[in-house]
């Protein structure tokens, strides 16, 4: 990756020099990898922009293979691609767009199929976040995850079933690279008179209410210290939302 962004500057410097100088270089960090034993890999600030790079790359990889199917393949000259990388028209979308503020952040919203969790998740996105939502039902969180759009995911669970937070946490990591959001959101309200409520009825309101919080929060405490000690990025957060 370092020598990458080296090799990049490099070329840049030359290229502009070329070109009046007057180029606003572009993020240096490449948009693709290569990991062996998975693939090509596509790289960005959030979903959207990894799924685009990762998309032009299968292309890229496919007209490659055509070209060498009946002939060869050859790329274009290193001055050619500064000059449709930077084209002038490119450049001049530059600073126009400001990012979302919560561009590349990634939040788990459990509960997330329900209208305080859709809604909470919806608030989010606006601002630029990853979703990805936790609900026991499987065909609201299909429906939850179509209104969010494709570059959103969520696994369908029972939060009460030791290892299903974990699970999920470990699912969301997967899908996104990490987190740095929870909202545990997921609860009801148990209604009964206190002298006949049975004994089942309170242990699971105490399973969904309390314990699947705390196993979430252990869950994200755990991804949040080792993405801080590998990347410095600093602790996520852990938010309640307490409807019930």
């Amino acid at each position: 990756m370092g020598d990458f962004v080296t090799q990049y500057r490099a070329y840049f410097d030359r290229q502009a020099s070329r070109s009046g100088g007057s180029k606003t270089p572009l993020n240096p960090v490449p948009g693709l990898v290569w990991i062996e034993g998975a693939g090509i890999v596509g790289v960005g600030p959030d979903a959207a922009a990894a799924r685009i790079a990762a998309d032009i790359g299968e292309q890229t990889l496919r007209v490659m293979a055509d070209a060498q199917s009946v002939g060869t393949f050859r790329p274009i000259s290193e001055a050619d691609m500064f000059d449709c990388e930077y084209w002038s028209l490119e450049q001049a979308k530059l600073g126009k767009g400001k990012p979302l503020p919560l561009r590349g952040q990634v939040v788990l919203v459990t509960g997330g199929a329900g209208a305080i969790g859709l809604a909470t998740a919806k608030a989010f996105k606006a601002q630029g976040a990853s979703i990805f939502l936790v609900d026991r039902d499987a065909e609201a969180l299909a429906a939850a995850l179509h209104i969010l759009g494709q570059d959103h995911h969520g696994i369908a669970g029972d939060i009460t079933v030791q290892g299903t937070p974990a699970t999920a946490i470990d699912a969301c990591v997967a899908k996104f690279g990490g987190l740095d959001i929870l909202i545990s959101n997921a609860g009801a309200a148990q209604q009964g008179d206190m002298a006949s409520l049975p004994d089942a009825v309170l242990r699971q309101s105490f399973e969904l209410n309390f314990f699947a919080h705390a196993a979430f929060a252990q869950a994200a405490t755990a991804i949040f210290r080792a993405q801080n000690e590998a990347r410095g990025i600093g602790a996520g957060q852990i938010l309640w939302l307490n409807s019930h």
